[in-house]
């Protein structure tokens, strides 16, 4: 019986999700480190929750007229103890604690200010190019964290470490596999394209382990923790916490049309990339009759169609992607102008102070993000998928 590597690009949602789940057991020996990633990942959100409080004070209790002790919005129960104890403190005295509570996040988790930009996180990465195989060293080696500061380098070590073990498993039980299939299998394929199944697609496994087990923890997590505290200060009617979790919907129903063509452009192109591996592999088996016969120019062409190929094909699957992102960007938007439009007339009126925008704009920001990592996740573990099935 004729025995062949698979070669398919038109797998379903439903052969999809089971082979992410088979690759899931591939992190079973790993279950200890997992585990403690997973709390580090939910005590990383902690800290968050306090960072917008000190800014609050400052505008509020610094530099407005607003006295510390009777704030227009009371503070969320872990503020209370430290701004009850600035009751009748200087302004000096006030901006020194606050300055201070921040300092000591710059310290602990590498943060100075309220999100996106301002908030330092803990990555690092070499430069690599824009096809599937200049990309997978990186995806092997991959740490990262969702803070900075001393607790985030330690996230990002262990975590760098956690998927170099998990990579090196996950290579050794294919290889393994693929030494005991028949010879006439070797004989029937391509060796090159057996060499980029075990060294391009298998760092596949890194994307959706850490999506798959990671998101549906530290998402919700993110989203209850701030959802709550911003209800126990502005109540749960509040339209910024409503807004905030419509992104999880909007993303969803954006980017769900778009999983179909992302799978099968993905293998496209994971396919180019091992016809050019291949090319490679031959051209340097036979270099010898390649040279005597003078066939450079001829295998050099050859070697510029399969890689140019390749890129175009790769070039593809990140334009649809774009795209799937892009279509998620503009549901955001109608979004986040009612954010805007209320908190202005919340202060207009009075019911809000200046304040409140370095607190309630960074909390709807954490919550989106956060709805936005749960709602694109099964888009997200799309293209890796494909060389996982691979």
């Amino acid at each position: 019986m004729k025995t062949t590597l698979v070669e398919r690009t038109d797998r379903g949602a439903g052969e999809t999700a089971m082979i992410i789940r088979r690759a899931l057991r591939y992190m079973a020996p790993f279950r200890g480190e997992l585990a403690v990633k997973m709390g580090l990942l939910v005590f990383s959100l902690l800290p968050m929750l306090v960072l917008p409080w000190p800014i609050r004070i400052v505008i509020d209790h610094v530099i407005g007229d607003t006295p510390i002790g009777a704030p227009i919005r009371p503070f969320p129960f872990f503020m209370r103890p430290v701004v009850d104890a600035l009751v009748g403190a200087s302004r000096e005295t006030i901006l020194l604690v606050a300055v201070s509570i921040e300092a000591f996040l710059l310290f602990g988790i590498g943060a100075f200010g309220t999100g996106g930009r301002e908030r330092d996180t803990s990555e690092a990465y070499l430069s690599s190019g824009q096809d599937v195989a200049t990309r997978t060293e990186n995806e092997a080696s991959a740490g990262f964290s969702l803070i900075g500061g001393l607790i985030g380098w330690f996230d990002f070590r262990w975590t760098m470490r956690l998927t170099q073990k998990l990579n090196h498993h996950y290579r050794t039980a294919l290889f393994e596999k693929l030494q005991r299939l028949p010879l006439r299998t070797f004989d029937d394929e391509r060796i090159g394209d057996a060499v980029y199944r075990v060294m391009y697609d298998t760092p596949a496994i890194t994307n959706v382990s850490y999506r798959v087990l990671l998101t549906p923890v530290g998402a919700p997590m993110a989203i209850l923790l701030t959802v709550s505290v911003l209800a126990s200060v502005y109540g749960f009617e509040s339209p910024v916490v409503l807004l905030a979790m419509g992104f999880l919907p909007a993303v969803l129903v954006a980017t769900s049309p778009f999983a179909g063509i992302v799978r099968r452009t993905a293998a496209e192109s994971r396919q180019a990339g091992a016809v050019t591996t291949s090319t490679v592999e031959e051209g340097m088996h036979n270099i010898l009759a390649v040279q005597s016969l003078g066939g450079e120019a001829r295998e050099r062409g050859r070697f510029d169609r399969d890689s140019e190929d390749s890129f175009w094909r790769y070039r593809r699957n990140f334009g649809i992607g774009l795209f799937a992102i892009l279509s998620a960007g503009l549901l955001g938007v109608a979004l986040v102008a009612p954010v805007f439009l209320y908190v202005g007339d919340e202060i207009i009126d009075g019911r809000l102070s200046v304040g409140d925008i370095g607190v309630m704009i960074p909390s709807f920001a954490m919550v989106a993000t956060a709805s936005v990592d749960l709602g694109a996740l099964w888009i997200q573990v799309q293209e890796s998928s494909t060389g996982l099935g691979r």
